[in-house]
This record gives C-alpha cells, structure tokens and sequence, in this order.
C-alpha cells in the first residue's frame, strides 16, 4: 500500500513515531505562563502610563535601559523627576517585599546613569523612585517616594 502523504520525510518514519518530539504549547505549560505573565506587564505599563498623565505626569521614557538596568517608567511633575517601578500582581501580596534591596539598587543606577546622559538638564528637578501596583480590576495603587 503507497503512503499518500505529500510530505517528503512522512513516509520514512512510521506513524506512531512522527513527530513525537513535538508537543504542542499547552495552556498550563510554564512557556505560556511566562507569556501571559510578559503580556499582562506590558498592560500594565500602559495602564500606568495613562494613570500618571491623568494625574498631571509628563512621560518622558518608557522601558529606558541602561547598562546597569531598567526603569519602566522616567516621568516629571512640576520640578520632580519621577522613576516609577511597575508591578503587574494577581492578588494583593505585603507590599514591602515586592521589590528585593538588589532590584532597588539597580533602578538607583539606573537613574543615576540616565541623569549622567541627559547632560544636565534635570539638574534643577528633585528625584523621587515610585511604585505602581496594578491588580485585575482595580485602580493602580500609586506609593509615591516608595524608596530612596
């Protein structure tokens, strides 16, 4: 009996063994998790974004990366440079230990590398490092001065 495939390599292995590497994704597969979970941060990023210029922010980088890390959002108000950390969270969790000492320290970098490359032109601006937690339906959750 002629194999119809029209596949060229169909036909050299037997049926039960085609393809049994592949396995398609799966919805509880930790590749789709990070996924979502990557998806669900970029909304948030957007959500923020509109959040803080209803609140008289004007933003001014988004996802600004430095060599030595990255800050979600670089914002102003008035004379206040504003480094705001998003956080994209399922369910509420002990706000203080969102983010790590390391993960704060690297976002003070950061600042501090983006002040040096901006040639002097905040000089003049206060710095503030907010955060931002946005839950599913609900209103973001602003912590204003969250960390020095």
């Amino acid at each position: 009996m002629k194999n119809k495939s029209h596949h060229a390599f169909a036909s050299r292995a037997p049926e039960n063994q085609r393809f049994s590497g592949y396995q398609p994704p799966s919805k509880d597969g930790n590749r789709y998790k990070k996924i979502k979970s990557y998806k669900f941060g970029i909304y948030a990023e957007y959500l923020v974004i509109i959040f803080l210029i209803l609140k008289g922010y004007k933003i001014l980088r988004r996802r600004h990366k430095t060599y030595v890390g990255e800050i979600d959002i670089i914002a102003k108000k008035n004379d206040i440079l504003v480094a705001v950390e998003v956080k994209a969270r399922k369910k509420i969790e002990v706000i203080e230990e969102v983010l790590s000492q390391h993960q704060k320290k690297r976002i003070k970098k950061a600042i501090d590398s983006f002040l040096a490359s901006s040639n002097g032109k905040f000089s003049k601006c206060g710095i503030r490092c907010d955060l931002i937690v946005v839950l599913p339906w609900r209103v973001p959750q602003h912590f204003a001065g969250f960390w020095e």
